[in-house]
């Protein structure tokens, strides 16, 4: 890479680190591109070099957040001694709860950020990922479910675990305390895996 590409791949990074600054801090509704061409040090214009729009702005925001996750769960796929899948399952659910709290205003900004268009398949991607990721637990339990209907009920499980983590942590309908909702987990995740 030459010194231009380094110079223009430090001011995105700048850019993409101003941005989440300010998702991470106030939410993802209060992204705008005059607020991150003042935290980064440069011009609105600098910024549409980089993204095409604020939409594209958020999404690469939303893309190093699914990142963080991915590499949370991989740490407790790391730190997984037993083998037991079911408890894989439990506790990358538990993970998934804890990343959610640590991370909430950037974690919620991954649904709370609408477009008028559909998703660009790249970003999909990034969410099929972990779909994957589950969906291959899923297989070992169940080793005759096929490719497609294991994706589904991967799907599913991650829909799941994040409607108990999204309702225990949403202020409007009182949040629960964590070792709450992870004991829900625990409870509701052997009738999510049989």
């Amino acid at each position: 890479m030459g010194v231009r590409e380094e110079a223009n791949e430090r001011r995105r990074n700048d850019i993409l680190d101003a941005a989440e600054r300010i998702v991470a801090e106030k939410g993802i509704g209060h992204l705008n591109i005059r607020d991150v061409a003042r935290a980064s040090g440069c011009s609105v214009g600098t910024i549409y070099t980089h993204f095409a729009d604020l939409d594209g702005l958020a999404l690469h925001v939303n893309a190093r957040t699914l990142a963080r996750l991915a590499a949370a769960l991989d740490d407790v796929e790391r730190h997984d001694q037993g083998g037991d899948i079911a408890g894989q399952l439990c506790a990358m659910a538990g993970a998934y709860m804890d990343f959610a709290a640590g991370n909430y205003h950037v974690w919620s900004a991954l649904f709370e950020h609408r477009m008028p268009q559909p998703l660009p398949e790249w970003h999909r991607e990034d969410h099929f990922r972990l779909f994957r990721r589950i969906a291959g637990k899923l297989r070992t339990l169940h080793p005759n479910l096929p490719d497609d209907e294991a994706f589904l009920r991967a799907r599913t499980l991650y829909a799941a675990i994040h409607g108990i983590v999204s309702l225990g942590m949403a202020d409007r309908l009182g949040r629960l305390p964590a070792e709450t909702l992870k004991a829900e987990i625990r409870r509701i995740m052997p009738n999510l895996l049989s």
